[in-house]
Protein backbone atom coordinates (compact mmCIF):
# COMPACT_ATOMS: atom_id res chain seq x y z
CA UNK A 1 0.00 0.00 0.00
CA UNK A 2 1.35 3.42 -0.93
CA UNK A 3 2.15 5.86 1.88
CA UNK A 4 -0.53 8.25 0.56
CA UNK A 5 -3.21 5.56 0.62
CA UNK A 6 -2.03 4.30 4.02
CA UNK A 7 -2.29 7.81 5.48
CA UNK A 8 -5.77 8.18 4.00
CA UNK A 9 -6.94 4.91 5.55
CA UNK A 10 -5.47 5.86 8.93
CA UNK A 11 -7.14 9.27 8.78
CA UNK A 12 -10.49 7.73 7.84
CA UNK A 13 -10.17 5.20 10.66
CA UNK A 14 -9.46 8.00 13.11
CA UNK A 15 -12.55 9.90 11.95
CA UNK A 16 -14.75 6.82 12.27
CA UNK A 17 -13.42 6.05 15.74
CA UNK A 18 -13.92 9.64 16.85
CA UNK A 19 -17.48 9.60 15.53
CA UNK A 20 -18.18 6.38 17.43
CA UNK A 21 -16.94 7.64 20.78
CA UNK A 22 -18.81 10.94 20.62
CA UNK A 23 -22.02 9.16 21.59
CA UNK A 24 -22.23 10.85 25.00
CA UNK A 25 -20.73 14.21 24.11
CA UNK A 26 -22.72 17.31 23.33
CA UNK A 27 -22.44 16.59 19.60
CA UNK A 28 -25.04 13.83 19.87
CA UNK A 29 -27.70 16.19 21.23
CA UNK A 30 -29.50 18.45 18.76
CA UNK A 31 -29.07 21.98 20.02
CA UNK A 32 -31.84 24.51 19.44
CA UNK A 33 -30.48 27.51 21.33
CA UNK A 34 -28.12 29.07 18.83
CA UNK A 35 -24.98 30.45 20.43
CA UNK A 36 -26.03 29.70 24.02
CA UNK A 37 -23.01 27.49 24.60
CA UNK A 38 -23.01 28.17 28.34
CA UNK A 39 -26.31 26.28 28.60
CA UNK A 40 -24.72 23.49 26.60
CA UNK A 41 -22.00 23.19 29.23
CA UNK A 42 -24.77 22.58 31.78
CA UNK A 43 -26.23 19.90 29.53
CA UNK A 44 -22.83 18.23 29.23
CA UNK A 45 -22.44 18.20 33.02
CA UNK A 46 -25.89 16.60 33.41
CA UNK A 47 -24.92 13.96 30.85
CA UNK A 48 -21.77 13.26 32.89
CA UNK A 49 -23.88 12.61 35.99
CA UNK A 50 -26.96 10.52 35.15
CA UNK A 51 -28.56 9.76 31.77
CA UNK A 52 -32.25 10.08 32.84
CA UNK A 53 -31.45 13.42 34.48
CA UNK A 54 -29.75 14.70 31.32
CA UNK A 55 -32.68 13.56 29.18
CA UNK A 56 -35.21 15.32 31.43
CA UNK A 57 -33.25 18.60 31.37
CA UNK A 58 -31.60 18.41 27.96
CA UNK A 59 -32.15 21.99 26.83
CA UNK A 60 -32.78 23.81 30.10
CA UNK A 61 -33.57 23.06 33.73
CA UNK A 62 -37.11 21.95 34.49
CA UNK A 63 -38.56 20.84 37.82
CA UNK A 64 -36.48 18.04 39.32
CA UNK A 65 -38.40 14.85 40.08
CA UNK A 66 -37.10 11.94 42.14
CA UNK A 67 -37.59 9.59 39.16
CA UNK A 68 -34.90 11.53 37.26
CA UNK A 69 -32.25 10.90 39.93
CA UNK A 70 -30.33 7.86 41.16
CA UNK A 71 -30.70 6.76 44.80
CA UNK A 72 -29.25 9.41 47.09
CA UNK A 73 -25.94 8.68 48.79
CA UNK A 74 -26.08 10.93 51.84
CA UNK A 75 -27.16 14.37 53.04
CA UNK A 76 -24.84 17.34 52.52
CA UNK A 77 -25.58 20.97 53.42
CA UNK A 78 -29.19 20.06 54.30
CA UNK A 79 -29.97 18.32 51.01
CA UNK A 80 -29.70 14.90 49.42
CA UNK A 81 -26.45 14.28 47.54
CA UNK A 82 -26.11 11.86 44.63
CA UNK A 83 -23.34 9.88 42.93
CA UNK A 84 -23.05 9.67 39.15
CA UNK A 85 -24.00 6.56 37.19
CA UNK A 86 -22.13 7.37 33.95
CA UNK A 87 -18.57 6.31 33.09
CA UNK A 88 -18.15 9.79 31.69
CA UNK A 89 -14.36 10.11 31.62
CA UNK A 90 -13.98 7.08 29.33
CA UNK A 91 -17.11 7.48 27.21
CA UNK A 92 -15.24 9.68 24.71
CA UNK A 93 -11.64 8.56 24.38
CA UNK A 94 -10.86 11.19 21.76
CA UNK A 95 -11.73 13.98 24.21
CA UNK A 96 -10.05 12.17 27.09
CA UNK A 97 -6.76 11.75 25.23
CA UNK A 98 -6.86 15.32 23.99
CA UNK A 99 -7.54 16.85 27.39
CA UNK A 100 -5.18 14.54 29.29
CA UNK A 101 -2.34 15.75 27.09
CA UNK A 102 -3.04 19.48 27.31
CA UNK A 103 -4.24 20.19 30.85
CA UNK A 104 -2.28 21.01 33.98
CA UNK A 105 -5.11 19.61 36.12
CA UNK A 106 -4.34 16.89 38.63
CA UNK A 107 -4.76 13.48 36.95
CA UNK A 108 -5.38 11.35 40.06
CA UNK A 109 -8.47 9.19 40.43
CA UNK A 110 -9.19 8.59 36.75
CA UNK A 111 -9.69 4.81 36.93
CA UNK A 112 -13.34 5.10 35.86
CA UNK A 113 -15.23 2.33 37.63
CA UNK A 114 -17.78 1.11 38.45
CA UNK A 115 -17.03 1.34 42.16
CA UNK A 116 -19.23 0.54 45.15
CA UNK A 117 -19.65 2.65 48.26
CA UNK A 118 -19.68 1.10 51.73
CA UNK A 119 -23.50 1.02 51.62
CA UNK A 120 -23.61 -0.68 48.21
CA UNK A 121 -24.25 2.22 45.82
CA UNK A 122 -22.52 2.05 42.44
CA UNK A 123 -20.74 5.10 41.06
CA UNK A 124 -18.13 6.16 38.51
CA UNK A 125 -15.04 8.28 39.00
CA UNK A 126 -14.48 11.67 37.44
CA UNK A 127 -11.00 12.17 38.84
CA UNK A 128 -9.92 15.33 40.60
CA UNK A 129 -12.35 18.25 40.52
CA UNK A 130 -10.19 20.33 38.17
CA UNK A 131 -9.83 17.54 35.61
CA UNK A 132 -13.56 16.80 35.60
CA UNK A 133 -14.63 20.44 35.21
CA UNK A 134 -12.12 21.01 32.42
CA UNK A 135 -13.21 17.85 30.60
CA UNK A 136 -16.86 18.94 30.73
CA UNK A 137 -15.91 22.30 29.24
CA UNK A 138 -13.89 20.67 26.47
CA UNK A 139 -16.50 18.05 25.60
CA UNK A 140 -19.29 20.61 25.36
CA UNK A 141 -17.59 22.38 22.46
CA UNK A 142 -14.39 20.79 21.12
CA UNK A 143 -16.10 18.97 18.23
CA UNK A 144 -17.63 22.27 17.02
CA UNK A 145 -14.58 24.55 17.06
CA UNK A 146 -10.85 24.43 16.50
CA UNK A 147 -10.57 25.38 20.18
CA UNK A 148 -13.01 24.91 23.08
CA UNK A 149 -14.35 26.34 26.30
CA UNK A 150 -11.72 26.10 29.01
CA UNK A 151 -10.94 26.74 32.66
CA UNK A 152 -9.54 30.12 33.79
CA UNK A 153 -6.00 30.91 32.60
CA UNK A 154 -6.09 27.84 30.35
CA UNK A 155 -3.82 25.95 30.02
CA UNK A 156 -1.94 27.50 32.97
CA UNK A 157 -2.54 27.61 36.71
CA UNK A 158 -6.21 26.84 37.24
CA UNK A 159 -6.56 28.67 40.56
CA UNK A 160 -4.75 31.79 39.38
CA UNK A 161 -7.84 33.64 38.19
CA UNK A 162 -8.21 37.07 39.89
CA UNK A 163 -11.34 37.77 41.91
CA UNK A 164 -12.11 40.67 39.56
CA UNK A 165 -13.01 38.14 36.86
CA UNK A 166 -15.43 36.25 39.11
CA UNK A 167 -18.54 37.09 41.11
CA UNK A 168 -20.40 36.31 44.31
CA UNK A 169 -23.58 37.95 43.00
CA UNK A 170 -25.33 34.59 43.01
CA UNK A 171 -28.53 35.86 41.39
CA UNK A 172 -26.56 36.48 38.18
CA UNK A 173 -24.97 33.02 37.99
CA UNK A 174 -26.36 30.72 35.29
CA UNK A 175 -26.31 26.95 34.63
CA UNK A 176 -23.01 26.11 32.95
CA UNK A 177 -20.90 28.61 34.89
CA UNK A 178 -17.89 27.35 36.83
CA UNK A 179 -17.78 27.49 40.62
CA UNK A 180 -14.33 27.79 42.17
CA UNK A 181 -12.86 28.29 45.63
CA UNK A 182 -9.16 28.77 46.21
CA UNK A 183 -9.32 28.04 49.93
CA UNK A 184 -11.59 27.70 52.91
CA UNK A 185 -13.29 24.56 54.21
CA UNK A 186 -13.85 23.16 50.70
CA UNK A 187 -10.85 24.58 48.92
CA UNK A 188 -9.39 24.41 46.53
CA UNK A 189 -12.31 23.07 44.50
CA UNK A 190 -13.93 23.30 41.05
CA UNK A 191 -17.55 22.51 40.06
CA UNK A 192 -20.09 23.16 37.29
CA UNK A 193 -23.26 25.04 38.24
CA UNK A 194 -26.32 22.99 37.30
CA UNK A 195 -28.97 25.43 38.57
CA UNK A 196 -29.96 27.84 41.32
CA UNK A 197 -32.69 26.41 43.53
CA UNK A 198 -33.76 25.15 46.91
CA UNK A 199 -32.46 22.19 48.89
CA UNK A 200 -35.65 20.17 48.32
CA UNK A 201 -36.10 21.24 44.66
CA UNK A 202 -39.35 23.00 45.57
CA UNK A 203 -40.57 26.15 43.86
CA UNK A 204 -39.74 29.55 45.26
CA UNK A 205 -36.80 31.89 45.66
CA UNK A 206 -33.48 30.01 45.31
CA UNK A 207 -31.46 29.57 48.48
CA UNK A 208 -28.34 28.06 46.92
CA UNK A 209 -26.79 26.31 43.94
CA UNK A 210 -27.08 22.72 42.76
CA UNK A 211 -23.74 21.71 41.28
CA UNK A 212 -22.13 18.78 39.48
CA UNK A 213 -18.51 18.03 40.32
CA UNK A 214 -16.04 15.29 41.14
CA UNK A 215 -14.20 14.29 44.33
CA UNK A 216 -16.63 16.02 46.71
CA UNK A 217 -19.59 13.74 47.49
CA UNK A 218 -17.34 10.65 47.53
CA UNK A 219 -13.77 9.63 46.69
CA UNK A 220 -13.13 10.88 43.13
CA UNK A 221 -16.78 10.14 42.32
CA UNK A 222 -18.91 12.36 40.08
CA UNK A 223 -21.62 13.90 42.25
CA UNK A 224 -24.66 16.16 42.29
CA UNK A 225 -25.28 18.20 45.43
CA UNK A 226 -26.50 21.48 46.89
CA UNK A 227 -24.61 24.33 48.57
CA UNK A 228 -26.56 27.20 50.19
CA UNK A 229 -25.57 30.75 49.30
CA UNK A 230 -24.50 31.35 52.91
CA UNK A 231 -22.08 28.41 52.73
CA UNK A 232 -20.79 29.50 49.32
CA UNK A 233 -19.89 32.87 50.85
CA UNK A 234 -18.42 31.40 54.03
CA UNK A 235 -16.24 28.98 52.06
CA UNK A 236 -14.97 31.62 49.64
CA UNK A 237 -16.65 30.29 46.50
CA UNK A 238 -16.83 32.51 43.43
CA UNK A 239 -18.48 31.97 40.03
CA UNK A 240 -16.84 32.39 36.64
CA UNK A 241 -18.50 32.52 33.22
CA UNK A 242 -16.50 30.21 30.92
CA UNK A 243 -14.92 31.42 27.72
CA UNK A 244 -13.00 29.87 24.88
CA UNK A 245 -9.47 28.66 25.48
CA UNK A 246 -6.63 29.54 23.13
CA UNK A 247 -5.36 25.99 22.66
CA UNK A 248 -5.88 25.01 19.01
CA UNK A 249 -5.86 21.66 17.25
Amino acid sequence: MSSTRRNFVLSLTTILLATNVHARSGESHTWTHGDDWIARIAYEARAAFHAPFAAAHADMPHKVESSQLPPSYENLQGAKAYLGTVNYVYSDMTAYSMFYGETVADKNGLAGGPYTTSDGKTYYAGGECTFFAGLVLLRSTYWAWSDHYATPNFPGAMYGIPDSQTTQAWSTVQPGWILVTKGGADGPHYAVVERAGKADHSDGTPTGLWIIDSNYVYQHGIGYHFIPFSVLNARNYRAWKPNRGTYNY
